[in-house]
């Protein structure tokens, strides 16, 4: 009798899995998981990063040196547009606003205390990038870009920084040279992620590196 009933158990035990291994999948399964990924970098669409870091330059005395920069991004994947069913691959504009005082030739970090006035102590420069950006996030929380395009550059004091083209106008001056650079994007939870951002800028001149660190908010 005993071992009857652990025969009938055993048995319905079975049965009862194997129901549940082909029952199929329930509608909210799939709803969920995209709720559990929502805000994250396959999900990305629009996001502004404000951002700060450094510009390397060379100045009118011919010596490499640093300067802070502060600024904004703004960038949209365009694809969700095209195919909903496209989350791995980034495609779309990137542009912004990056701004640093450069100062006199011997200014310190933040373009200040020169000791040795040259005239330029009010040296302004302005980056604005029109680049396309293509990335990949290898996982929900890593992305890996490229960009490239144009930096449209404004310089108050044109001599301040040697990149050939306009560096011996008198006045202030806006060029457009072009450029390259990457990102990577690390998601820190929902619609929150780091962004490292190196860019090159290819001038006549000496060419123009900037170096960021920003703060990716989504919104949308």
């Amino acid at each position: 009798m005993c071992k009857f009933a652990l025969g009938l158990m055993l048995t319905a035990l079975a049965t009862g899995s194997l129901a549940w291994a082909e029952e199929p999948m329930s509608p909210t399964t799939s709803a969920e998981a995209k709720e559990v990924t929502k805000g994250l970098l396959r999900e990305e669409t629009y996001s502004l990063k404000p951002e700060a870091g450094a510009i390397a330059f060379t100045d009118a005395s011919g010596q490499r040196t640093s300067r802070l920069a502060l600024g904004i991004v703004g960038e949209m994947n365009l694809l969700p547009f095209v195919d909903k069913t496209i989350h791995a691959w980034y495609f779309g504009p990137s542009t912004g606003f990056v701004y640093s005082h450069v100062g006199d030739t011997d200014a310190n970090f933040v373009g200040g205390n020169s000791t040795s006035p040259t005239g330029r102590a009010s040296a302004n420069l302005v980056i604005i990038p029109t680049d396309i950006k293509v990335g990949y996030a290898f996982t929900e929380y890593l992305r890996v870009s490229a960009r490239g395009g144009g930096n449209f550059i404004y310089r108050s004091v044109p001599s301040s920084l040697a990149l050939g083209s306009g560096s011996d106008t008198s006045g202030s001056v806006w060029k457009y040279f072009p450029n390259v650079g990457g990102d990577l994007d690390i998601a820190l939870g929902k619609n929150l992620a780091l962004n490292l951002r190196p860019d090159v800028t290819l001038t006549p001149g000496k060419n123009l590196f900037t170096g960021t660190i920003g703060l990716g908010i989504f919104m949308g």
